[in-house]
């Protein structure tokens, strides 16, 4: 059985780039949201619920990260600290996660649509495991050009690097910038623009690691 993690003196101000909402969001915070959500409180937004739902929220690994290690992993008593990142594990997780149409009940139709583009979108650990995309519902009438289904992604064919083993081998080479780094992954794994910020991330690790 897992341990939980040993207390620690003083409040938590971890902060971590989320690659699901897209924004710097408090440890504690996302905590509390994955808590009340245990409990049956629904008084966050239905997609934020739709997104633990499908087990997509990065906060639920990363509290079971800490739970295996028996100890805060995601923790800094400064509250001026830079924002961390989930482990390269986590977001290996969280990467081929679909949120379901049932699991979007109660959510707004701009709120479907941000679910919708969240599933058909990659993060920088290889490319999303194929599916059925969920798409939105289709208006009565004649059909556009944006209502015809799009080619699901086929699955990382085996033997072949992820985007994550791809940024760690440029940045490990030289002789690129980061931008160009994000340019090469980019193009080979159909990042988003929004993924530039993992070169960086990708960078501190390695020298965390003596590496660099």
């Amino acid at each position: 059985m897992a341990k939980a993690p040993k207390p620690v003196t003083g409040a938590n101000h971890f902060k971590f780039h989320c690659p699901v909402y897209g924004t710097v969001r408090s440890f504690e915070e996302a905590k509390q949201l994955c808590i009340d959500h245990s409990m049956g409180r629904r008084n966050h937004s239905a997609m934020a619920h739709a997104i633990l739902r499908a087990s997509k929220d990065p906060i639920l690994h990363m509290l079971h990260e800490e739970r295996l290690a028996g100890r805060p992993i995601y923790f800094t008593e400064d509250p001026d600290a830079e924002p961390g990142y989930p482990s390269d594990a986590v977001l290996e997780r969280i990467a081929p996660l679909l949120i379901l149409d049932s699991f979007m009940q109660g959510c707004t139709d701009e709120e479907r649509t941000q679910l919708i583009a969240l599933n058909e979108s990659a993060v920088p650990v290889g490319t999303r495991v194929s599916g059925s995309a969920l798409k939105p519902k289709r208006k009565m009438g004649k059909t556009t050009a944006s209502d015809k289904p799009k080619a699901a992604r086929t699955p990382r064919e085996a033997g072949k690097p992820s985007a994550a083993s791809r940024f760690r081998e440029l940045i490990l080479a030289g002789g690129k910038s980061d931008d160009e780094i994000f340019a090469t992954v980019k193009a080979e794994f159909n990042l988003d623009d929004n993924r530039r910020s993992y070169v960086d991330w990708y960078r501190k690790d390695l020298k965390k690691q003596g590496k660099l």
